[in-house]
């Protein structure tokens, strides 16, 4: 689909998005994203979460700095930006806790980006690449805006090549997604996409030489869960 179908689809369900991922996972990807989060140091001092929705990989990510960051948002959702500024001044209030953590959060195409070159130590993206209509291009822009041995860390779903699997995902993309999606948020056809962009997107071999292409050094690459999850993990 374009950008600009996938855009309205996303405001479309903004307010609900984030708790029908739970039910739709059914938790697990509470999980994953423990996981992926053990991989940021937390020494961090300038960090992108690109096709950051509603905010909630950002605020998690926020959590895992140790020291004073400048951490930016970037979507292309204005209403799912709408609801991670609010996560955002929630987080922020617990001063506490978090004294030195500046967010901040800009409606953008991350094809498109204004940063300087090699300005950011972390470039995390979860669950957004997929809906990247010009991948190769993003990731490109994000090794430029990358800093010396600058991270990038990306978590996707994939569609597992193991035919037992598959049979039994199938099933869950075609009829547990779309139909728990449509109850929580009354958008089936978000959640049909979603099944199919899953479908759609290269498996982990071939994702991988995309990111090395661009310039990338792959670190690590962590199937989970039968494969229906990976996490990317590369240096500048």
């Amino acid at each position: 689909m374009k950008d600009k179908k996938v855009k309205k689809i996303f405001n479309n369900i903004s307010l609900r998005y984030d708790l029908a991922n739970f039910f739709i996972s059914f938790g697990i990807e509470r999980y994953w994203r423990v996981k992926f989060l053990k991989m940021i140091s937390g020494s961090e001092k300038r960090i992108l979460d690109a096709c950051c929705g509603t905010g909630y990989s950002t605020i998690a990510v926020a959590g895992r700095l140790k020291n004073e960051a400048a951490l930016y948002g970037i979507d292309f959702s204005s209403e799912m930006l709408e609801i991670a500024r609010l996560k955002s001044k929630k987080f922020l209030s617990n001063t506490n806790k978090h004294p030195g953590v500046r967010i901040r959060f800009q409606e953008n195409d991350v094809t498109y980006l204004d940063f300087n070159n090699n300005y950011f130590d972390l470039i995390t993206i979860v669950f957004g690449i997929r809906n990247v209509e010009y991948r190769e291009k993003a990731i490109k822009e994000f090794y430029r805006m990358s800093s010396e041995k600058g991270k990038l860390l990306i978590m996707e779903f994939n569609y597992p090549k193991n035919k037992f699997i598959r049979k039994f995902y199938d099933f869950y993309l075609n009829y547990v997604i779309s139909n728990i999606g449509a109850m929580i948020t009354g958008n089936k056809k978000a959640y049909s996409y979603l099944a199919q962009s899953i479908k759609n997107f290269p498996d982990p071999d071939k994702f991988s030489r995309t990111i090395k292409e661009s310039g990338w050094k792959i670190l690590k690459v962590c199937p989970m869960t039968f494969g229906i999850c990976t996490i990317y993990y590369a240096e500048k």
